[in-house]
């Protein structure tokens, strides 16, 4: 059984995801047939969701002003993006000098670096240089990128002690955001407490969203479903690119807010011309966004800046939340404002007057007296214990009665013949 599966039929060896296609513009044309005709054998795993699930003909031009809005106070400067996948490419298009490779974890032998590297440069692409005009620009054109190569796919429990050493490497090594591509149906201590390890460093953690087949299609995953880590319901909003095909992300509580499907041409192995979309578009939104929030507040804890995302979200659904679209549309801009307001949050409770700071420490002085707790009358204390004292007289008193009316069994036979024989002299008599 497979602990990592990813949606769809498995695609050839330059391909392992529907939401990736790969058509690029430098490839050799008989690379470029062969990843095309593969890629249209492919079948979406899942219910096709309604373009815009709810959202307005207004959401996507708002969306792209709240992203140039946001841009405006951060584009992702100083911060580092984990990316676990099959590698990135540091060499491709837009990501030169930006990637730091890290160490792999576990056998990714059988791995590509397709996916990791366009996620990549959808998040922090730098786009077209003078050197290379064929990069694209990202969604956090500032972040840096971390890569960690886990396997694709594995047997048994392989799968989550290989991505919780990588979470754990991640934020030992300063990334800020994680962002993990793979999912399981079965959890794993190691892989909870490697979350927990990374959100008590302030690192948050956005685990890719997609239906694990065969389970239901709103079947709760891991890591998406632990707590502290972040997820993005894919939604096709009218006005922009549609996706090739969509795939219903789970409907669960594992989704925080919403992200756009729609499609992404972002650079690749081979050049331009690569093509994002559904919950891989909606995974580079969401960690792009949260790398802007950590980038302009760094020391914002991984629970404010999920409340950020919540709070600032456009177009609520009914209630306020639903599991398919999470507190509404992602707002960039609304939720770098709402950060700044929870920046200020105090985080720990304030002492009171008189008490001390937690790093106070005990110093040198002279011993402390004897400490009375408790004040009783000496009048009370006397009358308890003659209290006390009848008490224990009384239950002697019991015993002793007791031990004369319960004698031992032989006794109680021989007095009871000595009785017998004295009615019978008395008869006689």
């Amino acid at each position: 059984m497979l602990s990592r599966r990813l949606p769809g039929a498995a695609l050839a060896a330059s391909l392992s995801l529907p939401a990736l296609l790969a058509a690029p513009a430098a490839a050799s044309t008989a690379s470029t047939a062969s990843m095309s005709s593969t890629a249209s054998t492919a079948t979406p795993a899942g219910a096709a969701i309604p373009a815009g699930a709810g959202f307005g003909a207004s959401a996507a031009p708002r969306l792209i002003r709240d992203l140039r809005a946001a841009w405006q106070i951060s584009m992702g400067q100083r911060v580092t993006v984990a990316v676990l996948s099959g590698g990135v490419d540091p060499e491709a298009p837009g990501l030169a000098g930006v990637v730091t490779t890290g160490p792999s974890f576990g056998n990714v032998a059988d791995d590509t670096a397709e996916q990791g590297t366009v996620f990549a440069s959808a998040v922090a692409g730098r786009g077209p240089s003078v050197s290379n005009a064929s990069g694209t620009l990202g969604l956090a054109p500032a972040a840096r990128i971390l890569s960690i190569e886990v396997p694709q796919q594995a047997a048994g429990s392989t799968w989550q002690h290989d991505t919780a050493s990588a979470i754990r490497y991640a934020a030992r090594h300063g990334a800020q955001v994680i962002y993990v591509s793979g999912e399981s149906l079965r959890d794993t201590p190691v892989l909870d407490n490697a979350v927990e390890y990374a959100t008590a460093r302030s690192s948050v953690v956005i685990s890719a969203e997609f239906p694990f087949r065969p389970a239901s299609p709103d079947a709760s995953t891991v890591p998406g479903s632990l707590p502290g880590v972040l997820g993005a319901a894919s939604v096709a909003l009218p006005g922009l690119t549609q996706p090739r095909y969509r795939i219903a992300s789970p409907a669960n509580e594992s989704i925080l807010v919403s992200a756009p499907a729609n499609l992404l041409t972002v650079s690749g192995p081979l050049g331009q011309g690569y093509q994002v979309f559904d919950y891989l578009a909606a995974g580079a939104w969401l960690t792009a966004t949260v790398a802007l929030i950590k980038s302009a507040y760094p020391h914002l804890p991984a629970s404010l800046v999920d409340l950020a995302l919540a709070r600032s979200a456009r177009d609520h659904p009914r209630g306020g939340y639903s599991a398919r679209l999470g507190f509404g549309l992602l707002n960039p801009d609304g939720a770098l404002h709402e950060a700044a307001m929870l920046v200020k949050v105090p985080v720990t409770a304030s002492t009171a007057p008189g008490s001390l700071a937690a790093s106070a420490r005990l110093g040198p002085g002279p011993p402390p007296g004897v400490i009375d707790a408790v004040q009783h009358s000496p009048v009370m204390l006397a009358l308890l214990a003659v209290l006390l004292a009848a008490g224990v007289l009384l239950l002697v008193m019991a015993g002793v009665l007791a031990l004369r009316g319960r004698a031992p069994s032989g006794l109680r036979q021989w007095r009871l013949r000595r009785r017998r024989r004295g009615l019978t002299r008395a008869k006689a008599g």
